[in-house]
């Protein structure tokens, strides 16, 4: 299945670039409390390398869709999605599934989630206004350059907003698409 969005991305070169994306939405494999999916974006077509989506940008994690709850596991490398990973990380769910989840972010769910940070400063939390359900993850150390993202979910339409990057908005990947 494919998404098409409106994107920006700010690659290697620091330019804006404006263009259509197309997101990938690969399902793996159905299990028994839900299905696990990989999602990929495509390389817009680009003039120079360094305007190319890098250091990962293209692979959005895997999400783990249940009933209630839509789980994330990030990739956790930039190399991007191989048949042995797909295959661990459905290993993973058919042999130990609540400690799976405990590695996952939750980026959707029917109600809020608690705002705290861990113990090395990240948030990552789920607040709900009307149909849409939003996902929060950042860091609140204030030095280096820390990774940011922000997913929005509408009840009906799936992903309508994705935006991940860093600090200093390096390699930032910001896809939208208008819904009523």
């Amino acid at each position: 299945m494919q998404a098409k969005f409106d994107g920006v991305l700010y690659p290697l070169s620091s330019r804006e670039i404006k263009q259509d994306i197309t997101l990938n939405i690969i399902e793996i494999e159905k299990l028994e409390h839900g299905t696990l999916f990989k999602l990929e974006l495509e390389q817009p077509p680009v003039e120079e390398p360094l305007d190319e989506m890098r250091m990962g940008a293209r692979y959005l994690g895997y999400y783990y869709v249940t009933k209630d709850v839509i789980y994330l596991k990030p990739l956790g490398d930039m190399e991007g999605y191989t048949d042995e990973k797909d295959n661990g990380i459905v290993t993973e769910i058919r042999e130990n599934e609540e400690e799976f989840l405990e590695e996952c972010y939750i980026v959707c769910s029917e109600e809020e989630t608690d705002d705290r940070p861990d113990e090395n400063g990240w948030y990552s939390y789920v607040k709900a206004i009307g149909e849409r359900r939003f996902f929060y993850l950042y860091n609140s150390y204030s030095g280096g350059t820390k990774e940011y993202c922000e997913i929005v979910w509408q009840k009906g339409a799936g992903m309508v907003y994705y935006l991940h990057g860093t600090g200093n908005r390096l390699m930032e990947v910001e896809l939208y698409k208008m819904v009523e």
